[in-house]
């Protein structure tokens, strides 16, 4: 950069703070003040007093927008300005309980904190909330050394509405086991656990909720209220009670449109309540309003706005249209108006949101003039421009100018640097992906040993006093099997074809002929399943160059921050395609992780490399949409992407055929159209397929000659069991995105019968936050009709009608109208289903929701809450609530597995529901369904790791007696009890849980690692549990050794391998002196133990 930009580049922020730097002018009223530039005149006023500004906004997104856009500044200028935002958890009696938690610490940093600025929309500090010394009273800041007991903190918890449960997960919980009690309190991100000796608190942890366990020690924590709204929409107080001992000015943004607000769904009474806080502060000289210019008649003295938005009205004169004519006037309009601003003298600085991305911005604008000494270039993290004009300064982001051509980068208040792959103590916690053992009484469940039974839930059982804790089975004929605890990992839930289960007769020899034929199957499918994998390895690939800078640079471009599983994922795909051989990669990630964007780089890093990429989508809604989101993202490179669907005419199809075939046509998406035989590539290297469980076997079939000789990207957010058992098997690479976007919530699932009433507070509510809907209706036939039928129920509401039968150039013209947020309600079929990303629609309301499968309410629910706002899926059954066991089976799935990432564990429950169906063939099909699906992917992959001639080395099952150690909770004198006490691990899925895992575990350092997790979760461990875990290590010591048998009876020490040969130390059988207590006895059981050699593998 010459000199003279570089000192212009550096001038514009001191130009900022010198606008910022007056304080008349900051307390002054304007009007015309435009919403897209509203972040600098915000910032002086809040800078500028010294009492704190409440700034109230009619929108809640309005108020969100500024705030994205004042932390930007400060972070950019680094500005001294304290900001609270108020979030929204309700208007009126339309309550939102996502942002309750939010908002209860909003109010209680209002009254512990010192701010210059608190931003929320109306509805946000009119709604009700607890009075001032209500959440004064509910606050406690807990520290180590405190006295407290026990029983005191517990009952403030209760008092403060604290949901009591097995485990704190989410905020507004507590669990309590033995001394120590877990809290999730709303004024924090994470979890404490409280350790308590006596009355004192001995410690405090932080912990992760997902695995629960300690991630540090932490000085003080505290704990406040969890209702950040009252109960009903009554109360005395707002968030204006909490400020009123401080003499704090008041802005009101727009009030005309505020006041009109605060009546349609607040009611009178709190307008009443607003107009008088205004009345008040104007009269105490504490009180401006930024209007726009149809309000300059309400208000006298006013003076216009100081800042706008960087292009006037060029930026938006033609915005709604479409076309290329439309694109090249918005660059004209743009490109003059700028050189016009040069010419009379003002400073136009281009701001990137990367050092890296100036040279393209700076090449982009010189091929359009302009360029000279009034125009500069600079990296900053500002995602909106404006136009100063006492300051003779204009600042232009990408985002102004992808209107007229250029590549929109976004915007984000974090770092735009991609974050580098997560190392190990950077990896976060997550989530295990596959969980099997979630049972419920009356499931069907797998017995190792025993076969196909149905679980019956848990039981103690008595005999002379002794308890012991089994699971109970029942078999064939009504036969009950009771399966002690710790045997729990040989029990698994059963999935498979669940309507045609035929439970196995306890002592039959048909579960060992189905293991057996099922065992000698696998082997033969393993076999062909490798020799295609090998024919893919061996076939040759595209070995693709390593990343170029500009490679480097669109990576760069990503407005956001990647998640650690996004980088893993891109860093995979990367080695994928640097690799010679082709690359059959599965990736699987939760609706708005970020699948889209990965496919992206992979494709830029095929084009770059001068090879074709083919996008292959489900629907045509849903191609148009990536054909849109593509030409954004790939806009400052010069490359050629076009889309093939129905929404394109036979010429226009066939012309787009034959660039392709020529190369004319880097990037190619479209529809099933792409498997069409007649299209020919001249030179394709990417294949990506997007929500692969929407295309039937006819059109895969077809996709499997791409993957012989191109790299194939599958993305899914619910894996079709086909395609998960594949990944599970080891048979295909995967790559999962199961962290979360940062401030991502988790979608409200609500199931209940249909109620009109309900389906119209659920629109307003959604219309009231600024937000859009969708209602899905499954019948073409009457779809009309049922939005005649919403238009009087909510005639406030601007309704249309999208299915999948519609003229093709009406259905794109009502769904562009959707995204620009011009209808609020769309009523549509499940043409919405795949993909389609509307980031302000955050309401889904599904009709008959019992008729559509769990892949499909999956991806419908996955349509909302793609942004930081709470969203709901309203699930309607029929008033009857008449469904089938299959559609509650469905629904019941999809309300457990509400968690973010959760597409995994509903791809396990569908394939139960589903039964296997076309798994692996009929005759594969049919073995899985003989021995369950869990036990089937066992033995395939032991079978592949064989095959491949792999060491996998698998520990042997060791029957264990010892005849001082009873696993009972209780034992007669000179007998060891082994177990885990439900007073210490509480709750019988818990323990179940703990059970579980100690047969899973294969090495002593799991169990050291287990047992650490013990303490830190539960205290100190019983002694009952000691004995527990010193069994489960002499297990683990005698299957390392190659034995089966383990026996301690009169002091003889028996171990017997397979070949049925017994352990001797020096030609004698070891021994036990059984004068020594029992504890001392296990002492030297384990001494004896160690001294065996462990197996060795030939």
């Amino acid at each position: 950069m010459p000199k003279n930009q570089a000192a212009g580049a550096d001038k514009w922020r001191k130009k900022i703070k010198k606008y910022l730097d007056d304080p008349a002018a900051a307390a002054l009223s304007r009007h015309s003040v435009d919403s897209a530039a509203i972040a600098l005149p915000l910032l002086r006023a809040a800078l500028a007093g010294n009492a704190p500004l409440i700034a109230a906004f009619p929108e809640l997104n309005l108020a969100e927008r500024a705030v994205a856009e004042l932390e930007e500044f400060r972070q950019e200028l680094d500005l001294p300005l304290r900001l609270l935002v108020i979030p929204e958890a309700g208007r009126g009696k339309l309550l939102f309980p996502g942002g309750e938690s939010r908002r209860a610490r909003a109010l209680n940093a209002a009254l512990t904190g010192e701010f210059d600025l608190v931003v929320g929309s109306v509805h946000a500090l009119l709604a009700p909330a607890p009075a001032p010394e209500t959440t004064v009273e509910a606050q406690l800041t807990l520290k180590a050394g405190m006295e407290l007991p026990m029983a005191e903190l517990l009952e403030k918890l209760v008092r403060l509405d604290y949901d009591d449960e097995y485990e704190a997960t989410v905020s507004g919980e507590f669990a309590r086991r033995g001394g120590i009690i877990d809290i999730f309190s709303p004024a924090h991100d994470f979890p404490c656990r409280v350790e308590f000796f006596g009355d004192t608190i001995d410690s405090l942890r932080s912990f992760a909720p997902e695995t629960q366990r300690s991630t540090g020690a932490v000085e003080e924590y505290r704990v406040i209220g969890r209702a950040g709204i009252t109960a009903g929409g009554a109360a005395d107080s707002d968030l204006f009670a909490y400020f009123e001992e401080r003499d704090y000015r008041l802005l009101t943004l727009y009030p005309s449109t505020a006041r009109e607000r605060i009546e349609r769904y607040s009611g009178e009474a709190a307008l009443a309540r607003f107009d008088a806080l205004a009345r008040d502060r104007e009269a105490a000289g504490r009180a401006q309003v930024f209007c726009d210019a149809t309000e300059l008649s309400l208000y006298q003295d006013i003076v216009p706005a100081d800042v706008l938005p960087p292009l006037g009205a060029a930026e938006s004169l033609i915005s709604g249209e479409a076309g290329e004519s439309a694109l090249e006037l918005r660059r004209k309009l743009l490109i003059e108006q700028l050189r016009q601003a040069a010419r009379e003298g003002a400073r136009i600085v281009f701001l990137a949101p990367h050092a890296d991305n100036i040279p393209v911005l700076e090449a982009w604008c010189r091929g359009h003039g302009l360029a000279g000494r009034n125009f500069s270039f600079e990296p900053a993290c500002i995602g909106a421009g404006f136009a100063i004009p006492a300051e003779q300064l204009i600042a232009v982001t990408e985002r102004e100018l992808v209107n007229a051509g250029f590549t929109r980068e976004g915007r984000s208040s974090e770092s735009d640097v991609v974050a580098p792959a997560a190392s190990a103590d950077e990896e976060p916690v997550r989530v295990p992906e596959f969980s099997l053992a979630d049972l419920d009484e009356g499931d069907y469940a797998v017995h190792l040993d025993h076969g196909i039974g149905i679980f019956r839930g848990f039981k103690t059982l008595e005999s002379r006093g002794i308890g012991r804790e089994v699971l109970v089975m029942e078999y064939k004929d009504g036969q009950l099997l009771y399966v002690p605890l710790l045997q729990a990992h040989k029990v698994s839930r059963y999935l498979g074809a669940a309507g045609h289960v035929t439970l196995h007769s306890l002592g039959g020899a048909r579960w060992n002929r189905d293991k057996e034929s099922a065992r000698r199957s696998v082997h033969s499918y393993a076999a062909d399943m490798l020799r295609l994998q090998a024919m893919r390895q061996s076939a040759p690939g595209i070995v693709y160059p390593p990343d170029t800078a500009e490679t480097k640079a669109f990576l760069r471009a990503f407005p956001f921050r990647d998640t650690p599983d996004q980088s893993r994922s891109t860093a995979e795909i990367r080695r994928d395609m640097e690799s010679p051989r082709p690359m059959d990669r599965l990736l699987c990630g939760d609706v708005g992780y970020g699948k889209t964007e990965i496919a992206m780089r992979a494709a830029f890093k095929a084009v770059s490399a001068g090879y074709q990429v083919a996008i292959l989508a489900p629907t045509t809604v849903l191609a148009q949409q990536h054909y849109y989101s593509f030409r954004e993202r790939f806009a400052a490179y010069p490359y050629t992407i076009d889309v093939l669907s129905r929404f394109r005419t036979a010429a226009e199809q066939n012309a787009i055929m034959q660039k392709v075939r020529s190369g004319g046509i880097d990037i190619l998406i479209g529809t099933h159209r792409l498997c069409n035989p007649d299209l020919k590539f001249r030179n394709l290297g990417l294949v990506v397929i997007d929500e692969e469980q929407r295309f039937g076997v006819k059109h895969k079939e077809r996709l499997r000659r791409f993957r012989a000789e191109v790299d194939v990207l599958t993305m899914s957010a619910t894996p079709i069991p086909r395609t998960l058992y594949l990944a599970m098997a080891g048979a295909r690479d995967l790559s999962t995105l199961m962290t979360a976007p940062k401030q991502r919530l988790p979608v409200k699932t609500v199931i209940a019968p249909e109620d009109e009433m309900q389906v119209a507070q659920a629109i307003r509510a959604e219309l009231a936050r600024g937000g859009q809907v969708y209602y899905l209706y499954n019948r073409v036939r009457t779809i009309e009709e049922k939005a005649d039928k919403l238009r009087a129920l909510v005639p406030e509401a601007k309704f249309a009608v999208a299915h999948g039968q519609m003229n093709e150039h009406e259905l794109e013209a009502i769904m562009t109208s959707f995204l620009e947020g011009k209808i609020d309600c769309l009523v549509c079929s499940t043409i919405i289903e795949s993909g389609l990303d509307v980031p302000n629609a955050n309401t889904i309301i599904i009709e008959r929701a019992d008729r559509f499968g769990l892949a499909e309410l999956y991806q419908l629910r996955g349509r909302v809450g793609r942004w930081t706002h709470q969203a709901y899926a309203y699930m309607l059954l029929p008033k009857s609530q008449l469904v089938s066991t299959d559609a509650r089976k469905r629904l019941s799935a999809i309300r457990r597995c509400s968690n973010l990432g959760a597409g995994f564990q509903l791809a396990l429950h569908d394939l139960e529901i589903r039964g296997s169906g076309n798994l692996l063939g009929s005759e594969q099909s049919g073995h899985l369904n003989s021995i369950g699906f869990d036990l089937y992917c066992q033995l395939l992959k032991q079978e592949v790791s064989r095959l491949r001639g792999e060491q996998v080395e698998f520990l042997p099952e060791v029957e264990v007696a010892i005849d001082f150690v009873s696993f009972t909770l209780n034992a007669p004198p000179g007998v060891l009890p082994a177990a885990f006490p439900p007073d210490y691990i509480g709750g019988e899925r818990l323990r179940l849980d703990a059970y579980r895992r100690l047969g899973a575990l294969a090495s002593e350092a799991e169990l050291e690692d287990f047992a650490n997790e013990l303490r830190d979760r539960y205290g100190k461990l019983p002694k009952c549990a000691e004995n527990l875990l010193a069994v489960i290590r002499l297990r683990l010591l005698v299957a390392r050794a190659g034995y089966e048998l383990f026996t301690v009876a009169d002091g003889r020490v028996i171990l017997r391998n397979p070949g049925g040969t017994v352990y001797r130390d020096g030609g004698l059988v070891p021994t036990l002196d059984y004068r020594d207590p029992p504890e001392l006895r296990m002492v030297h059981l384990l001494a004896i133990l160690r001294k065996v050699p462990p197996k060795t593998t030939a």
